[in-house]
């Protein structure tokens, strides 16, 4: 069964929302990959200077059987150590590329556990689906009014 596409509803856009011109700068991101070019436009701060050299969580180990706010003990901990440069082997991101200036949409790792999740997780009915990685639910609201609603 072929799902349908989503509506589109660009006819409702605020003034805001139409009056948005692309960023120069990003405009240009296509250029960054080519080794024939030095890119200067996107400041990246070299990873020597950033004030860790590794990373180490102990959080709860899912499914969470005494509760999310259960204290962490030997038989229900998660371990994660993640290290600045080191290519890991697991699929955790670098902390050094954990903490640069990276894509505006997020981490493409992110981006493609949420949608994973959001595949098995959930019963979308259209197509042309996908995630959207926000600062949280108050930023997501804001945003989506200001994209919809003038002021």
């Amino acid at each position: 069964m072929t799902l349908p596409e989503s509506k589109d509803f660009s006819y409702l856009y605020s003034d805001e929302t139409k009056a948005r011109k692309p960023s120069p700068l990003k405009t240009c991101i296509h250029l960054f990959s080519d080794p024939n070019i030095i890119f200067l436009g996107g400041g990246l701060p070299l990873s020597d200077y950033f004030p860790w050299q590794d990373l180490e969580v102990n959080s709860p180990k899912p499914p969470f059987t005494k509760g999310i706010g259960a204290p962490i003990e030997n038989d229900n901990i998660m371990q994660s150590h993640i290290t600045k440069l080191e290519k890991l082997h697991n699929g955790d991101i670098p902390l050094a590329r954990s903490l640069q200036y990276g894509l505006s949409q997020g981490q493409p790792e992110l981006l493609n556990f949420l949608r994973d999740h959001n595949k098995m997780i959930h019963d979308i009915h259209y197509q042309d689906w996908d995630v959207l990685a926000t600062a949280g639910n108050t930023n997501a609201w804001e945003s989506t009014l200001r994209v919809f609603c003038n002021r």
